[in-house]
């Protein structure tokens, strides 16, 4: 395979080396080359140019060889630099000793010196611009060299990255011979625990047996029990007393008179939230205790504790209903379950803990449960809106009718 490749690649060494020897000798007179090809000097010029181009070719080859080796440091330059010093060394070289050959060659014939400016400036050009760009090409592709290329500082390298490549293969081999040592220790124990647990299994089939029947036993206790609790009332909020209406009959005359808040809400839980209040269809407002901003979501919590995402449209009906009131960055409040009072919160931020109903806060303790929702903490930035609703010429504004606008959809 290696000579086979060498024979093709000399091949075509030899066909652009004459290709070359025409260009070098007849470059200078492409307007009549009959008459050069005809001189004499010509077919000698012709005959020691063959011979001195493959020179030239193993001398580069030699040199690209010896560029790529750990004998010298010219590795170490930047590969711009090591291109432009390879060039000019190269053709330094090769132009030196091709000046010194035409002169031996020529002054034994004819008498006369190569050094003259009619050369360089007719034929010296054909013989320095294929050297040129056979140069660039040995630096960018120095494979393409006629004599085989070994890149030893590669070679070099490589046989280094191995031996690291090889103790770490052995390191790692070590580790994994002690690890399949510690996993048959490991496997044999286990072999011995589950001959043990066999063992047991086969002692405890009696006692597993009587656990079965103790487990179905218990399932239909627990669903009698299921069923008793599914049959009772669940009745939220206790019933304090009747209400003195006013002269519509419509609302509590404690409301329509002086605006006590806790009557109101009162009348409403006797009336409409005496039992949990079925989940989905339409809302009404005064089901909603507060509204929790939770990421990018609304997350409604109704005076049963329970907890729905409200859709967007929900969410603007309420955020624009009067009786619900923003009081922090995440909590917006139905100011019907609030007594208006509030007690010093956070020290040094200027927040207050608003205080709702009992009954309230015991759903939010026992059943929502939310880090947020531990104290209902009233901004700084919000206090005067929470305040304004307390004034007793709003309060009088105030609709109670408006409690009962609904949002939601029909299932």
């Amino acid at each position: 395979m290696e000579s086979a490749r060498f024979l093709r690649k000399f091949l075509f060494y030899t066909v652009g080396v004459l290709l070359c020897t025409l260009l070098i000798n007849l470059g200078s007179s492409w307007h009549d080359p009959m008459a050069r090809l005809k001189s004499v000097p010509f077919r000698t010029i012709v005959l020691m140019t063959v011979p001195l181009l493959f020179v030239y070719l193993m001398l580069l080859s030699w040199f690209i060889n010896f560029w790529y080796t750990d004998f010298n440091s010219l590795y170490k330059l930047q590969r711009k630099w090591q291109f432009i010093l390879f060039v000019l060394l190269a053709t330094s070289v090769i132009v030196a000793l091709h000046m010194m050959a035409l002169h031996v060659a020529i002054g034994l014939k004819t008498g006369k010196s190569i050094f003259s400016m009619a050369y360089f400036r007719a034929d010296f050009w054909f013989f320095i611009t294929p050297l040129l760009g056979y140069c660039c090409l040995l630096f960018a592709r120095p494979q393409t060299s006629l004599l085989p290329f070994h890149n030893t500082r590669k070679a070099l390298l490589d046989h280094h990255a191995l031996l690291h490549e090889r103790a770490v293969l052995d390191s790692a081999y070590q580790e994994l011979q002690q690890h399949h040592h510690e996993l048959s220790s490991d496997h044999n124990n286990l072999l011995q625990h589950h001959v043990h647990l066999k063992h047991m299994q086969e002692n405890n089939d009696d006692l597993v047996k009587d656990m079965k029947a103790e487990n179905i036993a218990l399932k239909t206790q627990l669903d009698l029990l299921s069923d008793q609790e599914a049959e009772k009332p669940t009745k939220m909020f206790p019933s304090l007393q009747k209400y003195e209406l006013d002269a519509n009959g419509k609302w509590p005359l404690a409301w329509t008179e002086s605006r006590i808040m806790d009557t109101l809400m009162h009348f409403i839980w006797d009336r409409h939230l005496s039992h949990a209040v079925p989940s989905g269809g339409v809302r009404r407002v005064y089901e909603v205790m507060l509204i929790l901003k939770f990421q990018k979501y609304n997350l409604g919590v109704y005076v049963s504790g329970e907890k729905w995402v409200l859709e967007d449209e929900e969410a603007a009906i309420l955020f624009r209903n009067p009786w619900m009131v923003t009081v922090n960055a995440d909590v917006t409040l139905n100011m019907l379950y609030c007594n208006g009072k509030f007690l010093p919160g956070v020290a040094g931020v200027g927040k207050f803990n608003i205080l709702i109903d009992d009954l309230c806060q015991n759903v939010l303790d026992e059943r929502v449960k939310h880090h947020k929702l531990k104290k209902l903490l009233l901004s700084r930035h919000f206090r005067d809106s929470f305040k304004n609703f307390w004034k007793p010429d709003c309060l009088l504004k105030m609709d109670a009718a408006r409690l009962y606008d609904t949002f939601g959809k029909n299932k």
